[in-house]
């Protein structure tokens, strides 16, 4: 799949490397030399394309959102799809009640939903990151340059890029 390299059988995105007979990923080769990783993405942090970097999972979105939040760490991922990390009580599509944005918070995370709280993310500290500018897949170019507060794919990259090289180890930036 996309994360490991390899040609899947079934057109899946591979595995996470974590239990017998699965493939290594490049983030679980990016952790094992020390490197931070970064994700960024114009769509859903959740859509399948994404997900192959930091899960196994190939169930609903929600799912795969929980999976984010209790797997392997990403330290710096920017896209949409906030509606999967959030209940349905607070506008969300979780079901299950949990509020993954506020238990990611809980574990260090700076979350940031507008353009201007991403620039105003300081460069002098570790960050862990993470960046949801809408509920779903984010806006088109011509949306944003009307004025949305959406950061572009490009501004999702420019502030990745200084926001991971404080780790001397290097870093993986992963971006769609």
């Amino acid at each position: 799949g996309r994360a490991t390299g390899a040609k899947g059988t079934n057109g899946g995105g591979g595995g996470t490397g974590s239990s017998p007979g699965t493939l290594a990923t490049i983030n679980d080769l990016a952790r094992e030399k020390g490197r931070s990783i970064g994700l960024v993405t114009h769509i859903r942090l959740t859509n399948p394309t994404m997900a192959a970097f930091y899960t196994a999972a190939k169930n609903r979105p929600d799912e795969v959102a929980q999976s984010f939040v209790e797997g392997e760490k990403i330290d710096i991922a920017l896209g949409g799809g906030s509606a999967e990390f959030v209940p349905d009580s607070k506008g969300g599509e979780r079901r299950d009640g949990r509020d993954l944005v506020l238990e990611l918070r809980r574990d260090g995370y700076e979350i940031v939903r507008t353009k201007a709280e991403l620039e105003n993310v300081p460069r002098w500290r570790r960050p862990r990151l993470l960046g949801l500018f809408s509920s779903g897949e984010m806006a088109f170019a011509t949306q944003i340059a009307a004025g949305r507060p959406q950061p572009a794919p490009p501004d999702l990259t420019r502030r990745a890029i200084p926001l991971l090289q404080w780790n001397p180890g290097g870093y993986l930036l992963i971006g769609d």
